[in-house]
């Protein structure tokens, strides 16, 4: 099916730029190579300006030199590796400044901290926190901050599976 909905895109791009009033510019939203042919016709042929956005490290090298400008976008994984950095940050920040105990922090105080500290969207600090509750990186336990306290539910580092991921040096 793919394949098929590929041809009917290039056939519409190849008509559009056959008609007599065609774009300057055609902005091509893939890194799939079945597209170079049609980049190459626009720029090389009919002298039009071909700008391409995919995925990094997806885009097709023969469809990259075909477009007339490439612009990157990161991968989720990047962006949710930056994320995950900047929570490892935050509890080494906490361990230092809390020598005597184990860090820990609620889910909704480290969303926050990290998303103002690092200027990030709140949604995208609560995806990769999530996902690091999923890879093992995070444990949620149970923690009474003061004896005359309840228990609340916090999030501690599980270091031994922070350093095997690459996310933090002793």
């Amino acid at each position: 099916m793919k394949d098929m909905s590929d041809v009917i895109i290039l056939d519409a791009i190849y008509r559009q730029a056959a008609a007599r009033r065609s774009p300057q510019t055609y902005v091509l939203f893939t890194g799939d190579g079945h597209f170079q042919p049609v980049a190459r016709y626009l720029t090389q042929d009919l002298g039009k300006r071909v700008e391409l956005y995919g995925i990094r490290g997806s885009i097709s090298r023969a469809l990259r030199e075909a477009s007339s400008e490439v612009f990157e976008i990161p991968a989720e994984d990047s962006l949710l590796w930056e994320c995950f950095q900047y929570i490892v940050a935050d509890y080494n920040r906490i361990a230092l400044n809390h020598a005597n105990s184990d860090p820990f922090a609620t889910y909704q105080s480290l969303v926050t901290r990290v998303a103002r500290n690092n200027r990030l969207p709140k949604e995208r600090v609560e995806m990769a926190v999530s996902e690091m509750v999923n890879r093992g990186w995070l444990t949620r336990k149970k923690h009474r901050v003061a004896y005359d306290k309840p228990m609340i539910n916090v999030l501690m580092p599980e270091w031994d599976e922070l350093i095997a991921a690459g996310l933090h040096k002793p």
